[in-house]
């Protein structure tokens, strides 16, 4: 007798298998803070991809612990890694010209201060 299945079976996945997917993700993550300390958005993006292929292909993801993981990372992959820094010109600017200030006064009192 042969049974159908609407859905495909799962494959079984050994411990040692597991081991291997586990240290896979860790090292993926690992990666991701890479990139985020690096500021290289596209290896960011690509490393985030990388973990959620994985979780989805191998990772019972029924389960509320694996949606949490991949929820949180699909919020990560939306952050810009390279932040818009301040513009500090003006300060910049300003300590120049009190610098220029200071030495000039300087050496008009002869030197001393």
């Amino acid at each position: 007798m042969i049974r159908e299945h609407d859905e495909a079976l799962e494959a079984l996945v050994t411990p040692e298998q597991e081991s291997y997917l586990r240290q896979s993700l860790r090292l993926i993550l690992e990666q991701t803070q890479l990139a985020l300390l690096k500021e290289e958005q596209a290896l960011f993006e690509a490393s985030i991809d990388k973990a959620l292929n994985l979780l989805n292909r191998y990772y019972d993801t029924s389960r509320s612990e694996t949606q949490s993981v991949i929820e949180r990372l699909e919020e990560l992959k939306q952050t810009q890694v390279s932040p818009e820094l301040p513009d500090i010109s003006g300060s910049q600017q300003a300590l120049a010209e009190f610098i220029d200030n200071r030495y000039e006064s300087r050496n008009a009192s002869g030197g001393e201060a």
